[in-house]
């Protein structure tokens, strides 16, 4: 493709694949930014021992009165029963403080520090939500032959919620702690600890498989938002553009932080959100053979 100067009688806001093509120098048409997206290359493989990404401590990617974690996650057996360590997906619990979402006991758990007064640290409690127990082996409700999985956590000031696969989970588990009122909040107390992906802040218990497109949301997305990211492409699993309001998810310019992990190689590990939340890898290699789809 040559230069482009116009697309008569079109207007585009984004572009999310152009076959066969590279697209360079791309700014605008007529006015309008394009947002370039494309398809999900690499993957992030970690070891369990030591690998792990720091992604810092900006407020933004710590959200207080709501949020929403995603991200794609791979064991090469879900059926996994070694739960020391267990296994960290993100986030920064630690210390009776934050939020984080782990592989524990053959189920998925997001544990947060929830407090109605940030004034006072001391009054906030821990909550769980998870998955139920043993339900990702073969003819249970969440196999999946490629062995990758959505997990999704949202906060919206009462509700934690869990998600897997786009739905809120459904098969036994807490899918929902109820706090009894608004106006809660995850308490990250007066600890400044950063953002990790696959691994808990500061200790050692490390993730063990393949991590994809994490993203941090100030927001709640909804269930439809959930299931839009999901199934995107209306049949064809697999991650999307963030960046772009599409369908039921319109909450791009909630986004706060996206790692995509496309890099390749080196130990930055770029933000594609419109932030500068760039992280850095430490140990973790690129995977070309094992993606989301």
């Amino acid at each position: 493709m040559g230069t482009v100067s116009k697309i008569s009688g079109i207007l585009a806001t984004s572009i999310d694949k152009v076959s066969g093509v590279a697209i360079s120098g791309l700014a605008n048409i007529m006015g309008q930014v394009i947002s370039l997206f494309t398809a999900n290359a690499t993957s992030l493989e970690f070891d369990g021992t030591d690998d792990w990404i720091d992604c810092g401590n900006d407020s933004s990617i710590r959200p207080t009165a709501a949020l929403t974690y995603n991200a794609w996650v791979y064991k090469a057996d879900w059926n996994d029963t070694n739960n020391s360590p267990f296994n960290v997906i993100m986030g920064n619990f630690k210390a009776s403080s934050g939020i984080y979402v782990r592989w524990k006991n053959k189920r998925i758990q997001a544990w947060a520090r929830m407090n109605n007064d940030l004034s006072d640290y001391s009054n906030g409690a821990h909550q769980t939500v998870q998955t139920g127990y043993n339900k990702f082996k073969s003819g249970k409700p969440y196999f999946r032959s490629s062995n990758w999985h959505m997990i999704s956590v949202t906060f919206d000031g009462r509700y934690l919620k869990l998600y897997i696969d786009g739905a809120l989970e459904s098969s036994g588990g807490t899918p929902t702690y109820d706090n009894g009122a608004a106006g809660f909040h995850v308490d990250y107390s007066t600890n400044d600890y950063n953002i990790n992906i696959g691994r808990q802040v500061l200790l050692t218990n490390y993730f063990d498989g393949k991590i994809d497109e994490v993203a941090i949301w100030d927001a709640a997305l909804d269930a439809d938002a959930i299931a839009e990211l999901w199934d995107a492409a209306g049949g064809t699993v697999g991650p999307s553009n963030l960046n772009v309001d599409k369908d039921n998810y319109d909450n791009s310019a909630d986004l706060q932080g996206w790692w995509r992990f496309e890099e390749g190689s080196g130990t930055s590990i770029a933000d594609s959100s419109t932030n500068s939340n760039t992280g850095t890898l430490s140990g973790a290699t690129f995977d070309t053979s094992n993606i989301p789809s």
